[in-house]
């Protein structure tokens, strides 16, 4: 999880890219790497691609778009914190899109954030991921909501035939 407050390297693309090539070296199983979210501009969306890019360029198996919103709150223990679930369902599709655009089709690009309907899952996958990950709405709606979207996008798909 090269997003996270806590891996202390502050998302540094040449880190990640460090990691990924000794991990790759040490076993063939899949490696993804799941990304800081871009929404505040330029800035957060070069940083974002760089890590991904590093990844890649590492052996990385696919890359995970991505992690919680950064949130800063003094009521907070430490005074920050991530933002997950539904707020992010809007900016989702966005990221992926575009990081599919920056680091190309070769790599596969799991959705993560604010899924919790059939919808939101299929504008991630139309958008060019090739999965999705769900766990807010697992939270919230319970193990049945892996059955619902799964049998929702079985539907989607067949009438896309």
């Amino acid at each position: 999880n090269a997003s996270s407050p806590n891996a202390g390297w502050e998302h540094a693309s040449s880190h990640t890219g460090e990691l990924v090539r000794t991990l790759r070296a040490r076993t063939s199983k899949p490696l993804f790497v799941k990304i800081p979210p871009f929404t505040a501009g330029d800035d957060d969306r070069a940083e974002a691609v760089s890590i991904a890019t590093a990844a890649r360029d590492a052996g990385a198996s696919g890359i995970v778009c991505a992690n919680t919103l950064r949130v800063t709150d003094p009521r907070m223990a430490t005074g920050r914190g991530g933002l997950s679930g539904g707020p992010l369902s809007a900016e989702t599709p966005r990221m992926v899109a575009e990081l599919v655009d920056a680091i190309g089709p070769d790599v596969p690009v799991v959705a993560c954030g604010g899924i919790f309907t059939v919808d939101d899952a299929r504008r991630c996958l139309d958008a060019g991921a090739v999965a999705i990950q769900v766990y807010t709405a697992l939270i919230y709606e319970g193990p049945g909501i892996l059955g619902s979207l799964t049998r929702g996008l079985a539907a989607t798909v067949r009438t896309m035939d």
